[in-house]
């Protein structure tokens, strides 16, 4: 339990820089229906896995397979947490048990927190 907080990051790639990537993914993937069909399908997958923050995935997987019916693009802060998820080279490398999956975690509530506030409307 004790071991990440004496883990020394010698990764090349900065904090930070996977949400960066993950906000770039989902401005494409936000309007592309096989794109979204694939990230739900990965986000499914990673729930039979005991993923921390379950409750918060169901809820993006729920708007984004809302989004699909309505024929609308979902929000991109949902489908940049779902890129996030994906990407198993983000700010904490999810191979790296058990605690690989706690920034995806952190994310994903994240999002699903924005979700609970109205949309901003762009002037």
């Amino acid at each position: 339990e004790m071991l990440p907080s004496y883990t020394i990051n010698l990764s090349p790639i900065r904090e930070g820089s996977g949400l960066a990537r993950a906000r770039r993914a989902a401005k494409k993937a936000a309007t592309n229906q096989g794109e979204l069909t694939r990230l739900l399908t990965f986000a499914r997958g990673v729930l039979l896995n005991n993923f921390p923050a379950a409750d918060a995935l169901y809820r993006l997987i729920g708007h984004v397979e809302q989004s699909l019916q309505e024929r609308r693009p979902p929000r991109e802060e949902v489908v940049a947490a779902l890129e996030y998820l994906r990407d198993p080279f983000d700010d904490e490398y999810d191979a790296l048990q058990p605690h690989g999956f706690d920034d995806d975690a952190s994310v994903v509530r994240a999002a699903a927190k924005a979700l609970a506030r109205p949309r901003r409307k762009v002037a």
